[in-house]
């Protein structure tokens, strides 16, 4: 009995400009959809490379600041963090500045617009 993958969840209290940033900064692209009666989404999967994540939007259920437990990391390699970087300046981000930790890991932090950190790292 073995685990097969991960998929983490975003809970989203703006799911469109959340899917607008994961698809504008990182190459998103929409699987599948579910939508609300309005025609809205409230379920997404995405992909980008070997990255999957799925938002749903919880604004109907949730108080407007998100509460602790709503807040994740998200850790990406990639294989050029400098191109990454300046590509995300370009898109009008605005990524930390590229840092390399102790253990030599070249990193860039970034936040979506739920509040989640994203660090996208290469050795």
């Amino acid at each position: 009995m073995k685990l097969q993958r991960l998929i983490p969840v975003i809970n989203c209290q703006h799911i469109k400009e959340t899917l607008a940033f994961y698809q504008q900064a990182l190459g998103y692209v929409v699987l599948k959809r579910e939508n609300n009666s309005q025609g809205n989404p409230r379920w997404l999967y995405i992909k980008s490379d070997n990255t999957e994540l799925m938002l749903i939007d919880s604004s109907d259920n949730k108080p407007k600041k998100p509460v602790k437990s709503d807040i994740i990391t998200l850790y990406y390699y990639t294989d050029d963090v400098d191109t990454r970087y300046n590509f995300l300046l370009a898109k009008g981000f605005q990524p930390g500045k590229v840092t390399t930790t102790d253990y030599g890991m070249r990193e860039i932090i970034l936040f979506d617009p739920e509040g989640n950190k994203l660090i996208i790292g290469q050795y």
